[in-house]
């Protein structure tokens, strides 16, 4: 099942992909949200997560969450003050995961970095 994503979602993970546009293309109607690297993403296991937050944001001392989308299904993780996850259980194959300011929902509006792909691998059982 295909994870579905949102047209700024796809930008922020395509955008690492872009050196430069010609100014002659039309402006793209979508905006990419800061980038988010994931280290060391295993299930059941705190992963380090690296991403920046602009100064003028309302995000500074929020509460954040880790949201990990999986086909339709969406897990959330709280985020701890040293930028770590405890990663869900039951996650398997590409997954991705984004920053977010609410616990139950991820939107351009709730986004504060991300999305960014993490791949968990199959066992060798295919499972």
């Amino acid at each position: 099942m295909q994870t579905p994503l949102t047209a700024n979602q796809v930008l922020t993970i395509g955008s690492s992909f872009f050196k430069k546009c010609p100014p002659e293309n039309p402006r793209l109607i979508a905006t990419p949200s800061p980038t988010l690297t994931i280290s060391n993403a295993v299930p059941g296991r705190l992963a380090k997560l690296s991403f920046q937050i602009p100064k003028d944001s309302s995000n500074n001392g929020k509460l954040l969450f880790v949201a990990f989308l999986t086909g339709i299904k969406t897990l959330f993780a709280p985020l701890n003050d040293e930028r770590e996850v405890m990663v869900p259980e039951g996650l398997i194959g590409m997954v991705y995961a984004v920053v977010t300011n609410d616990g139950s929902k991820v939107t351009d509006g709730t986004t504060v970095a991300g999305p960014a792909i993490v791949m968990i691998p199959y066992s060798s059982g295919a499972n």
